[in-house]
């Protein structure tokens, strides 16, 4: 087809029973009626589909039918997800320099150069703070530090017979769940086609591991996923599970997700976000929480009100033990929402030491965790550079084998117990992608003490796809969290 445009060439493959009627007009029959694709110009009305120089859109007759015009939108909506899922250059071209993604890569050279382009591109933005996104990559390899759940009933297109991925076809979630990837160079395959899934396979195999009766682990995630019914908005966020390797130990000691809170930019949405956290941080103390705890969870509570706008963000987690739960709790206030103010507040009302905290800092975090028959713990997240961690005599013989995927920068965790504070822990996010992080999860078994650092099959991604996202050093042995996929 020369002189066909390429983006026209290749629906022409994808959709055989179109007809390429000149080199920029691609025509189908839809219930008797004909629809053009055609390439447009940029800023020419509504596309269909637009990228880079690229614009296409659509033209029919009028007059149609209800059943045609629905016809009519599937159709299209299956022409962009194509378009979406495939390439619309020249195959023959190298990798462009921003990476993006072609469908011909040329042998494992290109597949190698654009996976070292995904890491580097994801360590940059883990290093810059940045929280986004890579345009042109599948969800399994994006730079967000916490991807989107994928919709359960989102379609699949079906896998490229070529490709960086021959499995993948840049579909929401993976058509290769639950296989093995054949060869360690290839990418890794998601294991699971939508969150929910997911999340069940890594509860059950980390309560296992952690040796929590499943039907507990189970109640608390089944009453933390009701309580919190804002999880399926849209830009609702996947949990974040996390596990505690103690001193010399293969096995983690406890197990802990958290809910958090969905990015949504509507205020109004947001405010009735923060209200029905607020009854679901209730509603789940009222199950595993003594009268003083709830009355220390209502004090905390009443500190959010009246020091932090009610579009405050709220997260809310369980950890579990063999001696039972702990409710968690997180205030997420942003740059102009008073957080020094918060955090005193917090600590003058549940009996904090207020002369100890950071007199110049402002945290990232004020949370809370209760337990049955314990006293409240109240925690300060506090953003520091790596090289200004000193004053919290934080990690001064620093991270070890972990100092190659140390971004620069953490969060130092000041904790109140009983009128006493102290500087706990250092987390810091993971500058190593999920298709990369093996090198790390070794180097983190390693410094949590265990000299095999074998992968354990609890990490293995035979039942869940493990993206590490943070890691913790401190008091009681390393934390590593991340995402079930």
């Amino acid at each position: 087809m020369n002189g066909v445009h390429p983006a026209l060439a290749f629906l022409r493959e994808k959709f055989p029973t179109t007809r390429v009627v000149g080199p920029d007009t691609l025509r189908l029959e839809i219930d008797g009626a004909r629809v053009e694709v055609f390439v447009a110009p940029e800023g020419n009305g509504s596309a269909l589909f637009a990228t880079g120089a690229t614009t296409l859109a659509y033209r029919c007759g009028s007059g149609l039918s209800p059943s045609a015009k629905e016809r009519l939108r599937r159709v299209l909506l299956e022409i962009r997800a194509a378009l979406t899922a495939g390439r619309i250059g020249d195959p023959h071209r190298p990798l462009p320099t921003g990476g993006g993604w072609t469908d011909r890569i040329d042998g494992a050279s290109d597949l190698s150069a654009w996976r070292d382009w995904v890491v580097r591109g994801y360590r940059a933005a883990i290093e810059e703070g940045r929280t986004d996104d890579c345009q042109g990559l599948p969800d399994c390899l994006d730079l967000r530090m916490r991807p989107a759940i994928p919709s359960p009933d989102r379609a699949l297109h079906p896998p490229p017979r070529s490709g960086p991925c021959a499995r993948c076809g840049r579909s929401r979630a993976c058509s290769s769940a639950r296989e093995h990837a054949e060869d360690a160079s290839e990418w890794k395959p998601l294991r699971h086609v939508d969150g929910a899934s997911a999340e069940l396979a890594a509860l059950h195999a980390l309560a296992t591991e952690a040796a929590i009766p499943m039907a507990d682990a189970l109640e608390a995630y089944t009453l933390l996923g009701s309580a919190c019914g804002d999880r399926s908005l849209a830009g609702a966020l996947p949990l974040e599970f996390s596990v505690r390797l103690p001193e010399g130990a293969r096995a983690p000691d406890r197990l802990r997700f958290v809910s958090y809170y969905p990015l949504v930019a509507s205020d109004p949405v947001r405010r009735e976000m923060n209200r029905g956290r607020r009854a679901a941080a209730r509603t789940l103390a009222a199950r595993w929480l003594t009268p003083n705890e709830r009355a220390a969870l209502d004090a905390w509570l009443a500190c959010i009100v009246e020091a932090a706008p009610d579009t405050l963000g709220l997260s809310i987690g369980m950890e579990l033990d063999r001696r039972g739960a702990r409710l968690q709790l997180y205030a997420h206030p942003g740059p102009d929402d008073g957080a020094d103010r918060l955090a005193r507040a917090v600590v003058t009302r549940l009996g904090g030491a207020g002369k100890s905290l950071p007199p110049r800092d402002s945290p990232v975090l004020v949370g809370i965790a209760l337990a049955a028959g314990g006293p409240p713990a109240l925690k300060l997240y506090y953003r520091r550079a790596w090289d200004a961690r000193h004053d919290t005599g934080l990690r001064p013989e620093g991270l070890g084998e972990l100092e190659a995927f140390n971004p620069g920068w953490g969060l130092a965790i000041h904790e109140h117990v009983d009128g006493r504070a102290a500087w706990v822990k250092w987390d810091f996010p993971v500058a190593a992608h999920y298709q990369d992080c093996d090198r790390f999860l070794a180097a983190f078994r390693r410094t949590a003490g265990d000299r095999q650092a074998t992968t354990p099959d609890w990490l293995s991604g035979e039942h869940f796809s493990p993206w590490p996202t943070w890691a913790s050093l401190g008091r009681g042995g390393a934390v590593l969290y991340f995402l079930a996929r």
